[in-house]
């Protein structure tokens, strides 16, 4: 009998045991690198200090490269800090966090400063550098989001470790996961949301559900949030569940792929923004496999989070037909445009927009065409496609777009100091807890070769969407939109 491993407790233990496997933490001696003259943490050394070496005077910056695990318990799994030598760094709070804090560090002297600008803010969080570990200064710090760590506590070198002693660390996670449900159970803060039809709503947080870009391997989740009372933030992992709905009229498990005896999750999480959609996609293909004909429904767990286990969650559900949904039905938007770019000439047709122009100046006019032809005909989830030619019709770049989050993109013609570029656009978006945002401006030279004008990529953080966001506005003062697929929208020009 195939097992779907979905509950908190369960998840957890797959949570940790896959990241022992993948090498997120250390499991041995040998695995680590740890040669006979170094002394490694022992399960003894949990509460008391570990024999290393002090680094006498004080601490090079290339002393402190690498990985640390942190001697108490993380949130739901291990919490580890990577302190990288190109001087960023990323810390996570462990298998049940929706945040990975990342940012720039400073060091002076024996005093480490962590920058952390993940959530769109700086938060500053400081640690004192002893005998090789991290030892954290709490009173001087930024709280962390999920959880509260005690003043002192610290962070050992991943190479100084063993596996007796990142055993009993998993022993006292998966002990404060007992206690944590334990409490949680019948307390009234854990609320499951009844089926409310084709999508559930939660009115408590002002949160529903629904679905898109819906095919037999996989949809995209779109979380509206308006209203409610949310009294922390709300997040999802990656964790759901699919059922059918029998012949009974009862909704029943869907059996995981031959493959797959259980599921075993990756640890991200995701914030739901409020007050907005948030969309996020969803493959099953690899526990399901391709679902046949049918009426189904997806399950999310939801977690409205305040602090370190305070904590409400709610499950919500979306249902969905197959094939019914496959090939949905795209109506593009069109979108005039009273600009006029200097020597370009843009027309539209059925599933068509060309634009003319020269972009090297040599006289000879080179095309670009938007081609979402296939999106009309075929449905939302095939892709279109976007290409530049010569004169004689050989094809000097090209690229794809579509309607499912992994094919947003929009494609302008613009004008600066009287040339025509072809930019390549993504506005800010929010997803899996990070900030995405992306401008490109591309030219052709007399050669027929793409140039590469100007690149910007958000890192993640809002402060960077934003510098991208400006960044793009300044190039697309003088611009037309050929296509547009951002938000699962068709946006076409129209003459």
């Amino acid at each position: 009998m195939k097992k779907n491993i979905s509950i908190d407790l369960a998840m957890t233990i797959v949570r940790i045991k896959a990241a022992v496997i993948s090498g997120i933490i250390a499991v041995g001696m040998t695995a680590c690198g740890v040669s006979e003259e170094e002394v490694p943490v022992t399960s003894n050394d949990i509460t008391e200090n570990p024999s290393i070496e002090e680094i006498p005077g004080p601490v090079l910056k290339e002393d402190i490269y690498g990985k640390y695990i942190c001697e108490k318990p993380g949130f739901g799994g291990i919490f580890t800090v990577m302190i990288s030598d190109d001087g960023t760094f990323n810390y996570y709070e462990g298998g049940s966090s929706s945040y990975i804090g990342s940012g720039d560090w400073e060091l002076s002297e024996n005093r480490l400063l962590l920058k952390d600008t993940g959530y769109g803010e700086e938060w500053n969080i400081f640690f004192n550098v002893e005998d090789g570990c991290l030892v954290y200064d709490k009173d001087s710090s930024h709280p962390f989001i999920y959880v509260d760590l005690i003043d002192g506590a610290r962070f050992i070198p991943e190479e100084r470790t063993d596996e007796a002693w990142i055993h009993e660390l998993e022993e006292r996670i998966l002990e404060e996961e007992r206690e944590r449900i334990s409490m949680n159970s019948g307390s009234g803060d854990v609320t499951n949301v009844v089926d409310g039809g084709i999508n559930s709503h939660n009115d408590r947080i002002g949160l529903s559900l629904s679905l898109s870009d819906i095919t037999s391997t996989g949809c995209t989740l779109i979380f509206s949030q308006h209203g409610g009372n949310v009294s922390g933030f709300l997040t999802t992992g990656s964790p759901f569940d699919i059922q059918t709905l029998n012949d009974n009229g009862e909704w029943e498990d869907v059996p995981l792929a031959e493959s797959e005896s259980y599921i075993v999750w990756t640890d991200e999480g995701w914030f739901i923004n409020n007050n907005q959609d948030t969309f996020f996609r969803e493959q099953w293909e690899y526990y399901y496999g391709n679902l046949p004909d049918g009426h189904y429904r997806i399950h999310k767990e939801i977690m409205d989070f305040r602090v370190p286990g305070d904590y409400d969650l709610y499950d919500l559900y979306a249902e969905f037909d197959l094939p019914g949904s496959v090939l949905q039905r795209v109506y593009p938007i069109g979108i005039p445009s009273d600009i006029v770019i200097n020597g370009v000439s843009i027309s539209s047709g059925e599933g068509i927009v060309s634009c003319e122009c020269d972009f090297d100046g040599d006289g000879k006019t080179e095309t670009v065409t938007a081609d979402y032809s296939q999106i009309l005909t075929d449905g939302d989830a095939v892709p279109g496609a976007i290409m530049v030619c010569d004169e004689a019709g050989k094809n000097l770049w090209s690229s794809d777009f579509g309607l499912p989050y992994a094919g947003w993109r929009s494609f302008y013609i613009a004008e600066m100091d009287g040339a025509p570029y072809l930019v390549e656009y993504f506005p800010p978006t929010m997803r899996q807890g990070s900030w995405d945002c992306a401008v490109a401006i591309y030219t052709f030279d007399s050669a027929d070769r793409q140039v590469m004008m100007d690149e910007y990529v958000c890192n993640g953080s809002k402060e960077d969407a934003d510098k991208c966001e400006e960044k793009a506005a300044k190039y697309l003062e003088k611009s037309v939109l050929l296509i547009s697929t951002m938000n699962s929208e068709l946006k076409v020009f129209v003459d």
